[in-house]
């Protein structure tokens, strides 16, 4: 009985895991790829997305998963159809360079530089909390909110400059501001 016989006889055998991943026709799973990254690194790795269309911030967190060849133990083989993490080598089907799930992925949303914090968004130029086309729109609605309470409750226009009226829009605006400062901090 040969040496590989002996191994692959054997079920229970860590080295007959070994001889079937490195098979050339080898069968690999999401599980299977994400064991074998978390068991053995000498012969597997996540190697990173070198690939010049390979813009998406996600590519920071993850790369193809590899396994060592044949020829030579130090070069590593991508397994096609699959991407992993380069963190907790959780691995996913990659079949249609859609990336979308991979933004969804904890370490990702975790870790990811690129993602803007909401005290950074709110604060940025970009925000429409800071736009002046936003703010401007909401002025004209205001204006148009007064006409419309004026006429349809047939009040004088003067009742704008009001300082009881003066005080309930001075108050709405304060708490707008402490909402804001609330997710600010």
């Amino acid at each position: 009985m040969s040496q590989i016989d002996e191994l692959t006889s054997s079920s229970t055998s860590s080295s007959s895991i070994s001889v079937v991943a490195s098979t050339p026709r080898a069968v690999f799973t999401t599980t299977s790829i994400k064991n074998s990254l978390l068991n053995d690194q000498v012969h597997y790795q996540v190697l990173n997305n070198n690939s010049k269309r390979a813009t998406a911030s996600c590519w920071k967190t993850f790369g193809f998963p590899a396994v060592a060849s044949h020829d030579d133990p130090k070069k590593f083989e991508t397994i096609p159809g699959f991407v992993s993490c380069k963190t907790c080598f959780d691995t996913y089907r990659y079949i249609d360079s859609s990336t979308a799930n991979l933004y969804a992925h904890r370490c990702y949303r975790n870790e990811s530089p690129d993602q803007p914090t909401i005290t950074s968004f709110i604060r940025s130029p970009q925000s429409s909390l800071n736009s002046s086309k936003t703010y401007k729109k909401r002025k004209e609605e205001m204006k148009q909110l007064c006409a419309k309470w004026i006429a349809s409750s047939m009040r004088p226009f003067q009742i704008v400059s009001d300082p009881g009226f003066k005080q309930i829009v001075q108050t709405c605006i304060t708490i707008g501001k402490e909402i804001i400062k609330i997710f600010l901090d």
